[in-house]
Protein backbone atom coordinates (compact mmCIF):
# COMPACT_ATOMS: atom_id res chain seq x y z
CA UNK A 1 0.00 0.00 0.00
CA UNK A 2 2.59 2.38 1.22
CA UNK A 3 4.72 1.87 -1.83
CA UNK A 4 2.20 2.42 -4.33
CA UNK A 5 0.92 5.53 -2.64
CA UNK A 6 4.82 6.30 -3.21
CA UNK A 7 4.66 5.74 -6.97
CA UNK A 8 1.79 7.63 -7.63
CA UNK A 9 3.13 10.59 -6.26
CA UNK A 10 6.76 10.35 -7.97
CA UNK A 11 4.43 10.30 -11.00
CA UNK A 12 3.22 13.22 -9.65
CA UNK A 13 6.12 15.30 -9.37
CA UNK A 14 7.59 14.27 -12.66
CA UNK A 15 4.17 14.76 -14.40
CA UNK A 16 4.22 18.81 -12.75
CA UNK A 17 8.23 19.05 -12.55
CA UNK A 18 9.30 17.18 -15.76
CA UNK A 19 12.60 15.52 -15.40
CA UNK A 20 14.63 15.23 -12.28
CA UNK A 21 17.86 13.83 -10.45
CA UNK A 22 17.10 11.07 -7.72
CA UNK A 23 18.19 13.82 -4.94
CA UNK A 24 15.31 16.34 -6.23
CA UNK A 25 12.76 13.91 -6.09
CA UNK A 26 13.62 12.68 -2.51
CA UNK A 27 13.44 16.71 -1.07
CA UNK A 28 10.21 16.60 -3.11
CA UNK A 29 9.01 13.26 -0.93
CA UNK A 30 10.38 14.61 1.99
CA UNK A 31 8.68 17.66 2.08
CA UNK A 32 5.04 15.69 1.44
CA UNK A 33 6.34 12.90 3.68
CA UNK A 34 9.02 14.30 6.07
CA UNK A 35 8.50 11.07 8.31
CA UNK A 36 8.45 8.61 6.12
CA UNK A 37 10.28 9.12 3.44
CA UNK A 38 12.22 6.54 1.72
CA UNK A 39 15.81 6.06 1.95
CA UNK A 40 18.22 6.76 -1.24
CA UNK A 41 18.56 2.76 -1.79
CA UNK A 42 14.76 2.28 -1.52
CA UNK A 43 13.74 5.08 -3.48
CA UNK A 44 16.76 4.07 -5.71
CA UNK A 45 15.12 0.32 -5.94
CA UNK A 46 11.39 2.02 -6.84
CA UNK A 47 12.56 3.85 -9.63
CA UNK A 48 14.26 1.42 -11.07
CA UNK A 49 11.98 -1.52 -10.80
CA UNK A 50 8.86 0.26 -11.84
CA UNK A 51 8.73 0.38 -15.90
CA UNK A 52 6.43 4.16 -14.89
CA UNK A 53 10.25 5.69 -14.70
CA UNK A 54 13.44 5.70 -17.17
CA UNK A 55 16.75 6.68 -16.82
CA UNK A 56 16.36 10.03 -19.57
CA UNK A 57 19.87 11.60 -19.31
CA UNK A 58 22.66 12.11 -16.77
CA UNK A 59 23.95 15.20 -15.51
CA UNK A 60 27.40 16.52 -13.39
CA UNK A 61 26.42 17.07 -10.17
CA UNK A 62 28.53 19.04 -7.69
CA UNK A 63 30.25 17.10 -4.83
CA UNK A 64 30.05 19.05 -1.11
CA UNK A 65 32.56 19.76 1.08
CA UNK A 66 33.78 16.35 1.63
CA UNK A 67 33.59 14.76 -1.38
CA UNK A 68 34.97 17.45 -3.32
CA UNK A 69 34.72 17.10 -7.11
CA UNK A 70 31.73 16.51 -9.59
CA UNK A 71 30.11 12.99 -10.65
CA UNK A 72 27.43 11.73 -12.72
CA UNK A 73 23.84 11.35 -11.70
CA UNK A 74 21.01 9.79 -13.44
CA UNK A 75 18.16 12.18 -14.47
CA UNK A 76 14.67 10.24 -14.37
CA UNK A 77 11.37 10.51 -16.13
CA UNK A 78 8.33 9.14 -17.25
CA UNK A 79 8.16 6.78 -19.98
CA UNK A 80 5.00 8.01 -21.37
Amino acid sequence: MKRSRMVRYITTVLRENGDMTMQQIATAIKEKWPRSSPTPKSLSNILAKYPEFMVIDSAKSQGSVITKGTYDVNVWGLSE
